[in-house]
């Protein structure tokens, strides 16, 4: 790809299909239409870089490192916020994990409270255990006795009684002067 420059100058000095080096460029400006910053126009004023003006005024630049400085404190909240995120929810895992495994264990142990549960309460361990340990035997039909409740007469009631107190209380208070 030939790189050369249309100027006069510069022609003669590059041999074909070499790179030539933009020194200065041509009369109307590059082909793409832009100029460097560096490059001077004929007629333009001579302009103080912006660094140098600062520096006459006793300002320093500090946008560039200023800028990483931000970019750089805001890219390391980011990464120890996640960080912190990753963690919580890494032990959020555990704790789930440690629930689920206890949540096993406790229905396990129902289970088996359950089957000894029907094991004591089996009407055959009961027998076993009062024959043998607390020494009862069955009743025989003639041990049995029947006990008949007749139902009772109806006795005063609380409500009754105080009725009575009220009334034997209302008398007595006429009857003094």
């Amino acid at each position: 790809m030939n790189m050369s420059i249309d100027s006069p100058t510069t022609r003669s000095a590059v041999a074909p299909g070499r790179r030539t080096p933009n020194l200065r460029p041509p009369r109307g400006g590059y082909r793409h239409g832009h100029t460097r910053a560096t490059d001077r126009r004929p007629g333009a004023e001579q302009t103080v870089p912006v660094q140098q003006n600062l520096a006459i005024v006793g300002m320093k630049t500090y946008g560039v490192p200023l800028m990483i400085a931000v970019v750089m404190a805001i890219l390391t909240v980011a990464g120890v916020t996640r960080v912190q995120n990753r963690t919580a929810i890494l032990q959020t895992g555990a704790r789930i994990t440690d629930l689920a495994a206890e949540h096993a264990r406790l229905l396990d142990q129902r289970r088996r409270l359950q089957a000894e549960r029907a094991y004591l309460r089996h009407p055959d361990h009961v027998q076993q255990i009062a024959v043998d340990d607390l020494n009862m035997v069955p009743a025989t039909p003639e041990r049995i006795q029947r006990i008949k409740l007749e139902p009772r007469a109806p006795e005063d009631t609380a409500l009754e009684r105080l009725r009575d107190a009220a009334k034997t209380h209302a008398s007595a208070a006429r009857s003094t002067p």
